[in-house]
């Protein structure tokens, strides 16, 4: 099995990687001697290397980044260009939410995890051959717009129209992010009040930091409201670490009613609200009807009912009595709209990671790009080698109803043979 830093020592130009050699060394204040003894080499062999005029071996380069206490994917995954991540925060932190000391700490770490784990994205798509393009096709200036709710509202219209969404929920917005704006979404565990965060860096793109510890409806909603950064400074976005509440920031007021107008557009809420009362004789929904309608579009019942009253359904103080009865979670269960059981923990640790990521990983593995070391410790850490098999099974089997009406999982190729048998 090809060890996978000598398959990115083949891809990387060795001009650019000598430059990089270099600043690591700098960075740490070493001079070309201590790298060559480290390599047990000459001062004039190492030199050339640092001049791109000599190959360096993956053992040497893992000596080096030892010595050079760096990360060696670092020094050969990554495109010329910028990958720190500038941020964009969802909401305003106090003292409070994390503790005193403790909020800088948490906030470096989330951004760093964010980062981490999308140059690991980056390294799958070197290894398999594919180019990741990030592509937001309008950016929409906030300067000069005085109502920002409206603005918002007509903005989102225009990108479900361009999405060819219609006024229709949003089945996969995770997968629609990735997949057409060229975003890298991750789910992980954020501090206790952060929601998400958005932030870019231009040898990465746009990334997106999820907090998994959330209700997936929440997901969703935190997913639509940074889309909305995007749409608004998908380049330049400075980090939003506010002391005050978020309300008087343009930004986010954009992103807010952005999101909430992407989710939930206002044609289909109300003919989802017309179809209610005319099949029940005008007669106003009970909770359990309300759930059931936020439920269609997947977001929170807070969410819908917050967004009936933008519309006029509904007076403000009727969120406040509606939420505060403890009924919504049984409503759920009574109406089956509530997972059984908790998920699996390699159910859990996939879910962090985007659908595209997931192939590449198992694809750079069959073409034995990847050590089962490697997908464990880096690029799905958690998970044990033994579950392996697993993950590269549920990326390379499709599942087929027979003709007795049976479900079964046929191999990518058994498939496709299947497929092309009933065509001819």
């Amino acid at each position: 099995m090809k060890p996978n830093l000598e398959v990115l020592l083949q891809q990387i130009d060795s001009q650019e990687l000598a430059r990089r050699l270099v600043q690591a060394r700098t960075a740490r204040k070493l001079v070309q001697q201590q790298s060559a003894e480290a390599l047990g080499m000459s001062r004039p062999t190492f030199i050339n290397i640092e001049k791109g005029q000599r190959p360096i071996s993956a053992h040497e380069l893992l000596i080096l980044s030892k010595l050079y206490d760096t990360d060696p994917y670092s020094l050969v995954a990554l495109p010329p260009g910028d990958t720190d991540l500038i941020v964009q925060f969802r909401r305003t932190l106090q003292v409070q939410d994390l503790g005193l000391g403790q909020e800088q700490d948490e906030l470096d770490m989330a951004i760093k995890t964010l980062q981490d784990m999308a140059i690991a994205y980056l390294e799958l798509e070197q290894m398999v051959g594919k180019k990741h393009i990030f592509k937001v096709h309008t950016q929409y200036p906030l300067e000069g717009h005085r109502d920002l709710k409206k603005y918002a509202a007509l903005i989102a219209r225009q990108e479900r129209q361009r999405l060819h969404l219609g006024d229709e929920p949003i089945p996969q917005l995770f997968s629609l992010l990735e997949e057409e704006y060229g975003v890298r979404v991750f789910r992980f565990s954020l501090p206790r009040g952060v929601s998400g965060f958005y932030g870019y860096a231009s040898g990465l793109g746009g990334c997106i930091a999820i907090n998994e510890d959330h209700p997936i409806e929440r997901q969703l909603q935190t997913a639509a409201h940074e889309t909305g950064h995007l749409l608004t400074s998908a380049h330049n976005v400075q980090i939003q670490v506010l002391t005050s509440r978020p309300h008087g920031n343009p930004a986010e007021q954009f992103a807010g009613a952005f999101g909430m107008n992407f989710t939930l557009p206002e044609a289909g809420v109300q003919k989802l609200v017309y179809d209610f009362l005319e099949s029940n004789n005008d007669q106003p929904p009970s909770v359990r009807d309300l759930v059931a309608m936020a439920h269609q579009y997947s977001v929170s019942f807070e969410a819908f009912l917050r967004r009936l009253v933008d519309l006029e359904y509904l007076p403000h103080s009727e969120v406040k009595r509606l939420t505060s009865q403890k009924v919504v979670k049984k409503t759920k269960e009574a109406l089956g709209l509530t997972t059984s059981g908790e998920p699996t923990y390699l159910d859990k640790i996939l879910a962090r990671y985007p659908e595209r990521y997931k192939r590449y990983l198992v694809e750079a593995y069959e073409q034995d790009l990847l050590e089962p070391e490697e997908i464990t410790t880096r690029y799905l850490k958690g998970i044990n080698q033994g579950e392996i098999a697993n993950v590269v099974a549920r990326y390379t089997q499709v599942p087929h109803i027979r003709e007795d009406g049976s479900l079964v999982n046929l191999d990518f190729e058994g498939y496709q043979e299947r497929v092309n048998w009933r065509i001819h």
